[in-house]
C-alpha cells in the first residue's frame, strides 16, 4: 500500500505542524519554520537518503543543504511515481530553505524547478 499526499492531507497537516511547533516539539525542532516541519514529517517511504536528510533538517545539521536536497529528492520521487503530492512537499522544501536563507539563489532555483514540473509556468 502506498501513501500519497493529497491536498486535503496537506491542509490538515499544516495546522497540526503549527500546533506542534507551539508545544513539546518546539524543543525538538527549535526555530524550524512550518514549511520545514511539513518536510520533516513527510513519509520517507523507505528511502534512507530522505530519512537521513529529514533527520539532518530536524537536528539542524547543515539544515539549508538538507532542505535543498530534500526538495530535489521529492521532485525525483514525483517524477518516478507520478505523484503530484511529492511536488507539494518539494515546494515546501523550497519555502523551508527560503525561511532559513531569504532570497537564496538555491531556494529560488528549487522553487522554480518545482513550479515548472507542476506546469505552473507563470509562477516559475
Amino acid at each position: 500500500m502506498t501513501f500519497t499526499w493529497s491536498a486535503a492531507t496537506i491542509a490538515v497537516l499544516l495546522p497540526l505542524t503549527a500546533a506542534c511547533s507551539r508545544t513539546a516539539s518546539r524543543s525538538e525542532t527549535p526555530g524550524l519554520d512550518r514549511s520545514c516541519l511539513l518536510v520533516v514529517a513527510a513519509p520517507a517511504a523507505g528511502d534512507p537518503d530522505i530519512s537521513k536528510l529529514q533527520e539532518d533538517l530536524r537536528e539542524r545539521r547543515a539544515a539549508p543543504r538538507a532542505a535543498e536536497q530534500l526538495g530535489y529528492r521529492f521532485v525525483a520521487r514525483a517524477r518516478v511515481s507520478h505523484d503530484p503530492d511529492s511536488y507539494a512537499v518539494a515546494e515546501q522544501a523550497a519555502a523551508c530553505l527560503e525561511s532559513m536563507q531569504p532570497n537564496d539563489p538555491a531556494a529560488l532555483l528549487l522553487r522554480g524547478h518545482v513550479l515548472h514540473q507542476m506546469h505552473r509556468f507563470s509562477e516559475a
